[in-house]
């Protein structure tokens, strides 16, 4: 049976990232004819697979989608220049955050189908977006199936 669901009507976040999280990433018994039949356990996506389904393709940081999620996993140079000003950091302190930025920065992945969103960062811990239509969601702890967060606009 074939389940259809509107993202953008779910409520809680919870819901909404473990959907999109269930069909982004390939899993048990996922076949197309660009994958082989996955006949192992259920794995979690962005903790135990990172293997997402093929129309999904990687993205540049300097896109939009790629700057959307670099904002939203660990901030971008406007980010950290607005936070210098609103903390009152000094120079020193401005410029170790921005290169803190720049390295961790290669730790980002994104991918795009031209609806979904798929985007995490990853340092031993992992935080995983997803952003459909009008809806974004955000988990700091991506092992997890809840500790969703909707992302404000």
């Amino acid at each position: 049976m074939k389940i259809i669901t509107d993202t953008q009507k779910i409520t809680d976040p919870n819901n909404f990232g473990e959907m999109l999280r269930n069909y982004c990433f390939i899993n048990d018994g996922y076949e197309d004819i660009h994958c082989k039949y996955r006949e192992d356990k259920k794995q979690i996506g962005c903790y135990e697979t990172f293997e997402l389904r093929p129309e999904f393709k990687e993205q540049s940081l300097d896109t939009e989608v790629g700057q959307y999620a670099q904002e939203h996993l660990i901030g971008t140079e406007e980010t950290f220049r607005k936070n210098a000003t609103e903390y009152d950091w000094d120079e020193e302190g401005l410029n170790e955050a921005l290169e803190f930025m720049r390295s961790e920065s290669d730790r980002i992945n994104v991918h795009y189908d031209g609806n979904i969103l798929v985007a995490w960062y990853w340092d031993g811990d992992g935080t995983l977006l997803f952003r459909e239509g009008d809806k974004a969601a955000i988990n700091h702890d991506c092992k997890k199936d809840y500790e969703w967060e909707w992302i404000k606009e």
